[in-house]
């Protein structure tokens, strides 16, 4: 058995969408120092526990029971994480002042830069908590020294946890200058992972036969 604790925090100026690769858009243009704020990778806590275990169920002399209960193994993967974050955003429509000629329609301040809420936090909207156990019980039959079958059952989030990967980070409406607050802010909208494209529970056999 063995148990990891990790502590980080991740602190960066480049949180807004990107132009291109590696080449995001600040609020204000040329002002990536005002974007400071915690990283979209920051996950301050996380802590993982795994285990391999191979009980020993009968001591009898009973080649039967040996061979059929014993000899499985028992193990599992454990992760508990603190939510990584996003940022809320303003949806902007249309001119938002009268006699002045907004060259960017969709961005707060005309510049066409980032439309975050510029009186939020960058990053200051929360994912949600990481539960997550993966487990797998299997055993391997050897029939001579070169036949042999292994025979495991495995299953991902175990206990069907939602770990939500993305929220929904409009905060405001603006129209005609006017911020107005949108309902469902921080509400869960996706739960997606690789290889399977969501996080909910799995479950798979698998037999293999060597010769």
């Amino acid at each position: 058995m063995q148990l990891s604790y990790t502590f980080s925090h991740s602190i960066d100026d480049v949180g807004g969408p990107s132009i291109v690769p590696g080449v995001p858009i600040p609020y204000a243009p040329g002002n990536y120092a005002g974007d400071k704020g915690n990283s979209a990778a920051d996950q301050r806590h996380r802590g993982v526990l795994n285990w391999v275990w191979t009980p020993t169920v009968f001591k009898s002399p009973s080649a039967a029971e040996r061979i059929l209960a014993n000899g499985w193994q028992i193990s599992g993967i454990a992760t508990v994480a603190s939510p990584q974050s996003v940022t809320p955003i303003v949806l902007v429509s249309g001119q938002q002042f009268t006699g002045v000629a907004m060259e960017y329609l969709n961005s707060l301040n005309g510049s066409g830069g980032w439309n975050r809420v510029p009186f939020d936090a960058v990053s200051s909207l929360k994912l949600g908590y990481l539960y997550n156990v993966n487990a797998r019980v299997g055993k391997t039959l050897a029939f001579t020294e070169r036949i042999r079958a292994s025979l495991a059952f495995e299953a991902y989030n175990v206990l069907n946890s939602q770990n939500t990967t993305s929220v929904n980070n409009v905060a405001f409406v603006a129209t005609a200058g006017v911020l107005r607050p949108v309902s469902g802010i921080g509400a869960p909208i996706a739960s997606s992972a690789y290889p399977y494209g969501s996080t909910a529970r799995r479950a798979q056999v698998s037999f293999r036969f060597e010769f």
